[in-house]
This record gives structure tokens, sequence and C-alpha cells, in this order.
């Protein structure tokens, strides 16, 4: 078998990231997970190792691994927003931010359970502010608005422009 310089230099730095980590970093490797919430995968990279020699690591130095749910909720915390908020409004914005707030207040569904922003209003023009409110002061990308389940065709084409 014969293996090409590149293999070879696949093979040379995936030995490298296959280093154990050192009895000396067991508190560091604590300390990254429990204390800065990072994922084995960010403690790998930051330590120049494998996931596979992190995950090791804490299995023989007997430290406990996060639940499932524990991983969803720093992950969610961690996550990129998908809205970029205005902070300098012109006197127009500030109006519009208020009518959406407003809008939202009251047609919105709000629980902890909501997985992102609910509108229950079949009304062409208060779907129009609603989504230029979105738009203008949170800066929501379209394709994050999703179409609403409704019978009037006139909003829905609203919600898909």
């Amino acid at each position: 078998m014969c293996i090409s310089g590149f293999d070879l230099d696949i093979l040379i730095s995936y030995n490298i990231r296959m280093a154990k980590i050192s009895d000396n970093n067991i508190n560091l490797v604590k300390n990254l997970y429990y204390s800065k919430k990072l994922t084995m995968k960010e403690i790998a990279k930051k330590l120049g190792v494998s996931i596979d020699a992190v995950v090791y690591c804490m299995r023989k130095n007997k430290i406990k691994r996060r639940s499932l749910i524990e991983a969803n909720v720093i992950s969610f915390r961690n996550k990129k927003l998908s809205f970029n908020k205005r902070v300098k409004l012109l006197p127009t914005q500030e109006q519009l931010k208020l009518i959406g707030l407003m809008l939202y207040w009251s047609e919105g569904h709000k629980s902890s359970t909501s997985r992102g922003v609910d509108f229950a209003n079949s009304d062409a023009d208060m779907i129009t502010i609603f989504i230029k409110f979105l738009r203008e002061i949170y800066r929501v990308n379209a394709s994050v608005v999703e179409r609403s389940n409704t019978r009037d065709c006139k909003s829905l084409a609203l919600w898909a422009t």
C-alpha cells in the first residue's frame, strides 16, 4: 500500500491530535466543562486534542457528563441570535417598535415552550405592520418568518413576501 504525502500529513496531524490530556490539565478540563460551560468539542479544540481524548479523560477521572437537557440548555444559550435589534431608532421607527410590541402583546403567543414568534391575526393590515416591525426593528431575515395556517389568501401572501 502506497501512502501519498497528503495522506501522510493527515495521519501525522491525526496522531498529534490524539494526544493524551495530562494529569496537570484535569482541573482545567473540569473548570472548562462545569464553570465555563464549554462543550467537549470546544475543550478538545482548546487543549489541542481529540474529542475522544476529552471523553476518555472525563471517564477515567469520573467527571460527570451533562444530561441531554443540560447540554441542550447550554447549546441554546450559546446559539447566535437569529435577529439583530436596531439600537438607534428614528422617531418613526420608535413608533413602529411600540406598535409592533403592542400587537405582539395582544396577538402573540407567549409561553415557556414557544420556539419562535407566533402571531395570531388574519387582518392583512396588522400582519403587514407586524412583519414590517420584525424586519425593520429586529432585522429578522425573511426566511425566519414562517407562514401561518390561514384560509385568507391575502394574509398568506403577505407572509410570503
